[in-house]
């Protein structure tokens, strides 16, 4: 119809018509291309809110289980300490010189300790909890998806979409160094087998047995004791890591859903 119009006015040399049948053109284009824009951008704004969302759930569930990896992180602990006391064997070292560093100041020495001391009236719950290794594996689904799909540039906040990426590059080097960790398990499992020690049903007594017997197996444990209180370090540095992400997360979309402050005030008719 436009178009119609157009040509005929300029049939009829009527070029104030012809112009403004271009400017209600050019405007009707323009106010298209815009609602286009606004559409996109809410429907942008809409995916980094579920985005978000998604991944506040995610590390919520990774501070659980780095807990859980802590807590029987600790456990392990106590119970070589309660070992190596029992045998009349020297304790386990209370620190561990380590240069760098990682995830805190120090002098140079980290310090190894186990929450609390294990105690527990079953004869078998000291080997048994021995056996038990729990390694960290961090939900990655939402990350992996704005990394695949490229959406990670819909995160406007770039503290927030930094913060994120440490977090995750922060969890591979956990995982890799969780390798010796695993390493020094096997060797104390094999160890326990060779004194006829199973995975269950031996005691307390058996695994002090062992260790006044057989230094190797002494130095296994202390061993095994530095691994986990790496481990427990770890995964208190990633437990900070995600809290921190999630306070900020939290207070982003507490931001956003808050109104305009510069419509405050307008009276809207």
């Amino acid at each position: 119809m436009i178009l119609r119009r157009l040509t005929e006015h300029v049939k009829a040399q009527n070029w104030f018509a012809v112009f403004l049948d271009f400017v209600i053109v050019v405007f009707g284009v323009f106010v298209g291309l815009q609602v286009s824009n606004w559409n996109a951008a809410r429907g942008d704004r809409a995916k980094e809110a579920a985005y978000l969302t998604e991944l506040v759930v995610d590390m919520t569930s990774d501070l659980g289980q780095t807990d859980r990896v802590a807590n029987v992180a600790s456990t392990r602990m106590a119970i070589i300490a309660l070992v190596l006391d029992q045998a009349d064997l020297t304790p386990p070292p209370a620190t561990f010189h380590f240069r760098d560093c990682a995830f805190e100041p120090c002098s140079g020495f980290v310090t190894l300790e186990p929450k609390a001391p294990f105690s527990s009236d079953h004869p078998a719950a000291a080997n048994d909890a021995l056996t038990d290794l729990r390694r960290y594996n961090p939900v990655r689904h939402t990350y992996d998806a704005l990394i695949s799909t490229g959406d990670i540039g819909l995160l406007r906040n770039g503290v927030i979409r930094r913060n994120l990426q440490a977090y995750y590059a922060n969890a591979r080097e956990v995982e890799k160094g969780e390798a010796g960790l695993l390493s020094d398990f096997h060797d104390l499992r094999q160890a326990r087998h060779e004194f006829g020690i199973g995975a269950g049903g031996s005691s307390l007594d058996d695994l002090v047995a062992a260790a006044e017997a057989s230094p190797k197996f002494a130095a296994q444990l202390r061993s095994h004791w530095v691994s986990s209180g790496f481990q427990i370090r770890s995964m208190t540095h990633a437990r900070d890591l995600a809290s921190n992400l999630i306070a900020d997360i939290e207070a982003e979309n507490q931001s956003a859903a808050e109104p305009d402050p510069g419509l405050k005030g307008i009276a809207i008719p």
